[in-house]
């Protein structure tokens, strides 16, 4: 009997001394991440709940700028229409890093004035070369320092699949088992000679929580007009609001500094509002928020999504010369974008963790029915857009059609 392949675990994350981020320049960027990824989601958004992580795309895709040459580094200007070059562009992509990267800390105060956890926001990046390549010193020093990258060798031809083990174990490992593969059985192969890898993990908790004892069964009405039933979930609280000629929307937000955008397209506008869902309907979006009480019904969910990205921007987006296209001399000669996966998990619930659900059903039983500035029910199908306030920058963003595709 063959003893089963096997790759050693790489060590604990090294510590690297990033440097200091320069906060202005997180801002732009995350506008240029934010456009190609909403470009991402709505090319790659079919009849399917879907999510994506525009900042994670951003750095994985960052991490291949870094070495790009040519026709690969123009391809890569022309989907992300960077703000900046060189060591200005590699200080953006290391500062909005660390600006959107959080942990609990002490905690903060949520509707009800109890102290809950911050958001945990941690990003991670890792570079792993076939154990025969040698790459350009320089580049394996460019991604340590300005993108905190972990480097590693593995047996990528050699033993591919004890490769692939590994990795995904490495993806696992840091989104909390969210992920447990993302690697496709076609990688590694023979042609590999690195992979670059981004995680993203997000847990917060609402600011106002939706309430247990609010959530129950409910028509869902499908974009083709047949019903489904979803578990709708119920919060009355001060938020901002808009009622749009096509859309409702509500901004929830987390205890600290991120917020979810629901925006729910009225009968027969899903489509048209999806197609428009750019960094521009957002700041419309924005500019036209109202405060008021509000009351929000929404579907509590998990969404799993695998994107295949080659086809998403090289053949859907049209974006010539990034794959199969030799380019990357700052990493090594004869080198080329091969392929390129992307694979989300978010799960939406009455809290966010579990830390605050008793409170909440309390603090509402037995309250007398409250009036309401609007309503925002999101009993048909409804976009999502969780981002960061401080630099605007979009950590998901993505689409719910319909419960049984959960």
């Amino acid at each position: 009997m063959t003893a089963p392949s096997t790759v050693p675990v790489p060590d604990p994350a090294p510590t690297f001394d990033r440097p200091a981020p320069t906060p202005a320049a997180a801002a732009p960027l995350a506008e240029s991440l934010n456009d190609a990824g909403l470009s991402i989601f709505r090319a790659a958004a079919g009849d399917e709940n879907l999510a994506i992580s525009p900042v994670s795309i951003g750095l994985a895709f960052g991490m291949v700028d870094a070495g790009a040459s040519g026709t690969v580094d123009g391809a890569l200007e022309e989907l992300f229409a960077y703000p900046a070059e060189g060591d200005e562009l590699l200080s953006a992509f290391n500062s909005l890093d660390q600006a959107v990267s959080s942990e609990a800390g002490e905690g903060a105060a949520n509707v009800d004035g109890e102290t809950v956890d911050l958001p945990i926001v941690r990003i991670a990046n890792a570079a792993w070369f076939e154990e025969t390549f040698t790459p350009d010193p320089g580049y394996v020093d460019t991604v340590q320092t300005w993108f905190g990258a972990e480097a590693h060798s593995l047996p990528l031809i050699e033993d591919p699949a004890a490769s692939r083990e590994a990795i995904d174990g490495w993806v696992k490992d840091r989104t909390a088992g969210l992920i447990p593969r993302v690697m496709p059985e076609s990688l590694p192969n023979d042609l590999t000679r690195f992979i670059l890898v981004n995680t993203v993990y997000l847990k917060a908790q609402w600011w106002a929580p939706f309430f247990e004892a609010g959530t129950y069964p409910e028509p869902f009405t499908l974009l083709d007009g047949r019903s489904a039933t979803a578990d709708l979930m119920t919060v009355g609280a001060d938020l901002d609001y808009v009622q749009a000629e096509t859309y409702d929307a509500a901004a929830l937000p987390y205890v600290g500094d991120l917020e979810m955008v629901l925006v729910v397209p009225h009968d027969g506008e899903f489509e048209a509002v999806r197609a428009g869902l750019d960094s521009a309907a957002l700041a419309t979006l924005d500019a036209a928020r109202t405060p008021g009480h509000v009351l929000v019904r929404m579907p509590c969910f998990e969404s799993t999504s695998s994107v295949d990205l080659r086809d998403i921007i090289g053949d859907r987006m049209g974006i010539d010369g990034l794959f199969g296209t030799i380019g990357l001399d700052g990493i090594g000669p004869e080198l080329e974008v091969g392929a390129a996966v992307h694979a989300t998990k978010v799960i939406v619930d009455e809290d966010g963790t579990e830390a605050a659900a008793a409170t909440v059903v309390e603090g509402a039983a037995g309250a007398a029915p409250p009036e309401f500035d609007a309503e925002i029910i999101a009993d048909r199908p409804f976009l999502y857009v969780i981002r960061d306030t401080t630099t605007g920058a979009i950590l998901f963003v993505g689409q719910y059609l319909d419960p049984a595709g959960e």
